[in-house]
């Protein structure tokens, strides 16, 4: 899919209303996203917010996802930002996919994982683990790296990870090679997935995990403990770790120790990717065939053209 000037981006609040974001913000990442010749259109339920601070009831917001991933004027759906129970839209969906003929490309992070990992499960094409709408409304947000590989991922053709400039490179725990179906997720949200019928195929899948601010050392290695436990870490081919906010307060000699505590010896492992909460932001497209080579100094990540 190629994004023209003047697309169409249809911003649809999946899970948490965006009523707490500032005019100022909104207005920022409006005139970014014009920038980079995408023209804003939000749903009109994303202001909404009911006792929980979500923007409807799960059926209300299942509802908006098929009505953004079917508009015959919309390039792209955007999720506002991520929040909190996009889970609970699952079960209004997943039987309701079938109906479909005509999709629309859809991307987001965070809790938006919950949906992405469901559509991609159930064979939903063109789906991509990238920016927000938040993502362009931070002040300090450089959007051309943001942008550049947004459109990448989405165009379908060949291309590789790129690392920002003046950005700590990406440290590599556990060389090795390994070719597969990328699988990019916010690593709190899929761990309340596994064991679930939204689990996906993880069979030599390369997965890509990140954590939110809020996601402190000891909460990290519980959910990489879960994967172990979930045998999550004997089927994949690779993982690659997000950077980490300075929020978090995980640093190299904690991701280190958690990983020689909960990865098996000969996956190959490298962190300190940019993609997921902290900016900027390197898209990943779900399912899309992933050189991941770790047999050097420096990681190769190789995302293969996109067959029809």
């Amino acid at each position: 899919m190629e994004m023209s000037k003047d697309s169409n981006v249809e911003v649809v609040a999946f899970a948490s209303s965006g009523r707490g974001l500032e005019a100022e913000s909104i207005n920022r990442g409006v005139e970014a996203m014009r920038a980079m010749g995408m023209r804003t259109l939000f749903q009109p339920d994303v202001f909404k917010s009911d006792t929980l601070g979500l923007s409807g009831s799960s059926s209300e917001r299942a509802d908006r996802f098929f009505a953004a991933a079917t508009e015959p004027n919309t390039d792209l759906v955007m999720a506002f930002w991520g929040g909190y129970n996009t889970a609970s839209l699952l079960e209004h969906i997943r039987d309701r996919l079938d109906t479909l003929e005509n999709t629309n490309p859809i991307v987001g992070y965070s809790d938006t994982t919950s949906l992405l990992v469901m559509l991609y499960k159930n064979h939903y094409p063109n789906i991509h683990y990238g920016p927000s709408f938040i993502s362009f409304a931070k002040p300090h947000f450089d959007p051309i790296y943001t942008g550049r590989h947004l459109l990448e991922s989405l165009s379908g053709d060949t291309f590789e990870y790129t690392h920002p400039e003046g950005v700590e490179p990406p440290i590599i725990h556990r060389k090795g090679h390994s070719t597969g179906a990328a699988l990019p997720v916010n690593l709190d949200t899929f761990t309340k997935l596994i064991g679930t019928r939204y689990t996906p195929d993880l069979d030599n899948a390369v997965l890509f995990v990140e954590e939110a601010e809020y996601i402190q050392p000891k909460s990290f290695y519980r959910n990489m403990t879960h994967l172990r436990d979930s045998g999550v870490f004997n089927k994949i081919g690779g993982l690659g770790i997000g950077r980490f906010t300075d929020e978090s307060g995980v640093n190299t000699e904690h991701i280190e120790y958690i990983i020689n505590e909960t990865v098996p010896v000969g996956l190959p492992v490298v962190s300190g990717l940019a993609f997921g909460h902290a900016d900027p932001i390197f898209t990943i497209p779900y399912g899309r065939t992933v050189e991941f080579d770790l047999s050097t100094s420096v990681p190769s990540i190789k995302f293969k053209r996109e067959t029809k």
